[in-house]
């Protein structure tokens, strides 16, 4: 183990007391843990959800390198010790506990926990905080004065957190004021397609609008050989609007409530209807055109999740009311039908229930 240790310092280039180094604090037992330059970590953005790997090519006095791109800390939530020698470490650990060597029974043990105590990551968020950066450690006179301050003072600790939580509201508060988009998943299959805009006033409150087109011939005719007269589907094409409220994070899941308001103009034209939903007599035919104007509200539910960087998915559920104002006119009936010539107008009130798919990109802050 000492020989792999300090084969690794001197692969790094300087001894460990000449460098500057990234300074960690523990806010409960005030230990002090520093991540060395030159040693390969492995870190965690607030933006990202994925984890990336990199040695520390050098420290400047606010930030550092790795792989040639700077590095905030206060940009950091998570940060790693990734020790090029751990696995095998353990590759070796595990070969003389199960070939006992003389000598190496009890080592074996402590180099397999040691070298996983190796690659500790720390939390930014909770257990640890950054205190400094760039202090060379090997001038033992410049850290005195610090030494006590870091240890014993609970004000600067406060200050620290204070600090922290100040960035952290700002920070989300910035990304809270931002747009994103929305596609309905599940409205697809019905071919209606809709792009809805959103704008993030606050953690707490977004406004949106939306608008989208409305398509004939859906595929699920084909489980079906004919189309109710009061209620006809799949035939009709238009557009359709609509503007939303959202209450968001009503729980720590990220859960919100939506209202939305929303109009459809709908038609269709000299469409040959076959009417065999319950009907006694299957024959009733018809030819018939249409125009309908649909008005409406949703309250509805929905969780985002957070797939990747700026994208998520958003499960929604809830309940809608509609008044749908038909007019409409027959051209041809087969005789089966009573039907009143000339241009008819029927209004129809119904309730619905709701629930969908979505797929949102935006700004996100993982916290």
């Amino acid at each position: 183990m000492m020989i792999l240790f300090t084969s690794e310092i001197l692969a790094q280039g300087k001894p460990i007391i000449e460098k500057s180094g990234i300074h960690l604090l523990n806010n409960r037992t005030h230990e002090l843990k520093i991540i060395h330059e030159k040693t390969r970590i492995k870190y965690w953005l607030f933006k990202s959800n994925k984890g990336k790997t990199g040695r520390i090519e050098s420290i400047n006095d606010s930030s550092f390198v790795v792989n040639g791109k700077e590095i905030k800390p206060d940009n950091i939530r998570k940060i790693g010790i990734r020790n090029v020698w751990t696995i095998p470490v353990i590759i070796a650990g595990a070969a003389t506990w199960v070939i006992p060597l003389p000598g190496f029974s009890l080592i074996s043990p402590l180099a397999i926990v040691a070298a996983i105590n190796m690659n500790k990551t720390y939390d930014l968020t909770k257990k640890w905080q950054f205190v400094n950066i760039n202090w060379p450690i090997i001038d033992s006179s410049k850290f005195e004065p610090y030494k006590e301050e870091i240890y014993f003072s609970k004000e600067k600790i406060a200050r620290k957190k204070e600090k922290i939580a100040k960035r952290d509201a700002r920070s989300q508060n910035d990304s809270a004021r931002s747009f994103s988009f929305t596609l309905n998943l599940s409205n697809m299959l019905f071919n209606q397609y809709t792009l809805e805009m959103g704008y993030q006033l606050n953690k707490k409150i977004s406004i949106g609008i939306g608008g989208g087109i409305v398509k004939a011939n859906s595929w699920y005719h084909r489980f079906y050989d004919g189309t109710d007269d009061n209620y006809p589907t799949g035939v009709y094409n238009g557009w359709l609007m609509n503007v939303n409220f959202k209450k968001l994070n009503i729980s720590k899941h990220h859960w919100y409530f939506q209202t939305s308001l929303f109009y459809k103009y709908l038609w269709y034209d000299h469409i040959h209807f076959i009417n065999t939903f319950g009907d006694q007599n299957p024959d009733v035919e018809w030819i018939r055109s249409e125009v309908t104007n649909v008005f409406g509200f949703k309250l509805m539910v929905g969780k985002k999740i957070i797939l990747i960087n700026h994208f998520a998915i958003e499960p929604v559920f809830g309940i809608s009311l509609r008044e749908r104002q038909r007019s409409y006119i027959d051209y041809w009936t087969n005789g089966h039908m009573d039907t009143n010539w000339g241009i008819l107008h029927r209004n129809q009130f119904f309730p619905g229930l709701q629930g969908g798919l979505l797929l949102t990109f935006g700004n996100f802050r993982i916290k």
